[in-house]
């Protein structure tokens, strides 16, 4: 697993990406996981007859939030 680990850290030194290690547990430093968390809130306030339904509404609601807020600061 340590070699796997040297690998991405190779590919993305090269494609120019920033890896950002966070420390276990720690989900508050992690965006997606306040994406998800505020998804859920939304979602669970209401009864959906069908998962199409759910299906459509989470959707909705997730573009809607990833793309008017920001849960990172720089």
């Amino acid at each position: 697993m340590f070699t796997n680990t040297l690998l991405i850290e190779e590919i993305c030194e090269i494609i120019n990406i920033n890896l950002i290690f966070l420390p276990p547990y720690s989900p508050k430093l992690n965006p997606i996981e306040q994406v998800w968390r505020t998804v859920k809130r939304r979602i669970s306030r209401y009864y959906y007859g069908s998962k199409e339904t759910l299906k459509e509404q989470f959707h909705k609601i997730f573009y809607e939030i990833i793309e008017k807020t920001s849960f990172y600061e720089e």
